[in-house]
């Protein structure tokens, strides 16, 4: 039995983050990304999401926030492989001048599967503040790489 699968309609190599001694593909448990200036936007497509996959945000050593996919907005974490409820792209969206560091994306279940990650360098240095929640996307789009469904879903601060 599979317990890990490409993000939907994804046939390119991807990353899979399953809990350490698991005894599948990516038992690391997490995947640290750090990042060498400040960023103030991460996207990734996420493949059949669940409740139990996490990202946590930092800027240095303090935990500005952490995301389950059942913070995604418009996302149904139940782990499905062809739902483009569980298989979208999100993004997470600094407030003005908020930036961080390091993305920490860890799973407590098997598996995360995420590609296509991409980030972008914050532009003016200023105080960062805590992370918040709000649900701004969720629309189907035509990907770039011929998905012929997908979600994204912005996680903003």
């Amino acid at each position: 039995m599979c317990q890990y699968t490409s993000p939907f309609e994804d046939n390119t190599k991807f990353l899979t983050i399953a809990p350490s001694n698991s005894g599948v593909a990516g038992n690391s448990g997490f995947v640290n990304i750090n990042f060498k200036e400040a960023i103030d936007y991460f996207g990734f497509y996420a493949g059949s999401l669940d409740d139990y996959n996490f990202i946590d945000i930092y800027s240095g050593n303090q935990l500005l926030k952490t995301f389950s996919g059942s913070d995604v907005p418009t996302a149904i974490a139940d782990g499905s492989w062809t739902s483009t409820q569980a298989n979208m792209y999100i993004n997470l969206v600094g407030e003005t001048g908020e930036k961080f560091d390091r993305v920490v994306m860890r799973s407590n279940g098997v598996a995360f599967e995420t590609d296509n990650h991409a980030y972008r360098q914050a532009s003016v240095p200023e105080p960062s503040s805590m992370l918040g929640l709000l649900a701004v996307g969720g629309v189907a789009t035509g990907s770039m790489l011929k998905r012929k469904r997908e979600q994204e879903a912005t996680i903003k601060a």
